[in-house]
């Protein structure tokens, strides 16, 4: 499963919305839903309220996705949910709220993937192959942060940090 990490300041995170609302994605909240209707992120302001309070999302984008994401129900909690991996499909994105204390890198992460494949959502039997687009496109996103960022090396392991950040963090 491709995934990748970076370390981003708030202000970037918001560039990066900005460049998938320019190229076409949606952004929907992957989250416990009432009814069956997911819901989009459209402005900054809703995405830097839900990127605090939830941060987990879908990316959607004509150019790979296929199908309709598909829902589950949790019958304990009473809640509709998106599967992870059936329909679509899409790419992941986390923005992690905070960091541990003895962290290497005192920002939070932002982590993408997306699944090799994925199931059918009307029959689990059948899967499909991540597409081309879906590829392409992840690695344009990838290489749109890796632009924002430096590579740097903290405790013999390597990370993507917000340039904006390097001289905050003692990483120039």
């Amino acid at each position: 499963m491709p995934e990748i990490e970076f370390y981003l300041e708030e202000s970037t995170r918001l560039e990066l919305f900005h460049y998938l609302k320019e190229t076409g994605s949606q952004l929907i909240l992957n989250k416990r839903y009432s009814k069956p209707e997911y819901i989009t992120v459209e402005t900054d302001e809703e995405f830097l309220e839900w990127m605090k309070k939830i941060g987990s999302f879908f990316i959607t984008n004509q150019k790979f996705t296929k199908y309709p994401l598909c829902w589950g129900y949790n019958e304990d909690l009473k809640k509709y949910f998106i599967w992870q991996r059936e329909g679509g499909p899409h790419i992941h994105i986390i923005f992690y709220k905070g960091y541990a204390d003895d962290a290497a890198i005192k920002l939070p992460a932002t982590w993408l993937s997306y699944y090799p494949y994925y199931y059918c959502c009307d029959d689990l039997t059948c899967t499909f192959d991540a597409p081309e687009g879906l590829k392409e496109y992840y690695k344009e996103v990838t290489r749109f942060l890796r632009k924002k960022c430096k590579r740097v090396k903290v405790n013999g392991r390597y990370y993507y940090v917000d340039r904006k950040a390097l001289k905050k963090l003692g990483l120039e």
